[in-house]
């Protein structure tokens, strides 16, 4: 297998593997802050439990465009890949 097709095949499977990833990462976080929210820690721990929901989520959205620019990545990676074989031919 050609370098640029594993680069296809690595990208493809990133793909199809990084949102499930977030979609498991944000499940396990939802479970476990809602389970935690539930105790009463005070009001320092309270305004701390707040802080990190909000940068904890901020960060998964800050990873929703990812599988897109993985797709793009893939696209571009084919199409120079294409060229390169048509001018080596």
């Amino acid at each position: 297998m050609g370098a640029g097709v594993q680069t296809v095949v690595i990208t493809v499977i990133a793909m199809i593997v990084v949102p499930f990833l977030m979609g498991i990462g944000m499940f396990l976080y939802y479970t476990s802050y809602s389970t935690v929210s539930s105790l009463d820690l005070g009001s320092t721990g309270n305004s701390t439990l707040a802080t990190l929901n909000t940068n904890v989520w901020n960060g998964f959205n800050v990873l929703s465009p990812l599988p897109i620019i993985l797709g793009a990545s893939a696209i571009i990676s084919v199409l120079l890949g294409a060229f390169i074989w048509y001018k080596t031919r």
